[in-house]
């Protein structure tokens, strides 16, 4: 087991976590949301502003949102983002299996920059199919 020098270790400022008030029923598989998810909030810690937190939302009606700040990706580049084993311009690790995993388990991914009420930024929207 890799252990993670004490200086790489996510702080707890960096994620704004808010949940609905009642469980938000699925039928998506636990382990393809926990990777899904994982992904979502890795990508927007490493990619984000570290100025400011990552923002998760789990709605009531089954929608993960992960939005962060920074700059705005281009349109062509979300529709890229979009399509099995895409990882856009960074180089990292990852083969961009998020859109495959979503679809085989009723789910749906949607890429917003800038998310809605902002000027900058990038959000994933996550249904679960509630």
């Amino acid at each position: 087991m890799a252990v993670m020098p004490p200086n790489s270790r996510p702080r707890s400022d960096r994620i704004r976590l808010a949940l609905p008030d009642a469980p938000a029923l699925s039928r998506i598989d636990p382990d393809a949301f926990a990777i899904l998810a994982r992904n979502l909030i890795e990508n927007a810690l490493k990619h984000g502003s570290p100025q400011e937190p990552v923002r998760v939302t789990l709605s009531s009606d089954g929608i993960l949102s992960v939005a962060k700040a920074g700059p705005i990706v281009a349109p062509d580049s979300l529709a890229r983002l979009s399509e099995l084993f895409e990882r856009g311009q960074a180089q990292a690790d990852g083969a961009g299996h998020g859109p495959a995993i979503a679809a085989r388990s009723d789910g749906r991914i949607e890429l917003l920059s800038p998310p809605d009420g902002r000027w900058d930024g990038f959000e994933a929207r996550l249904s679960i199919g509630t």
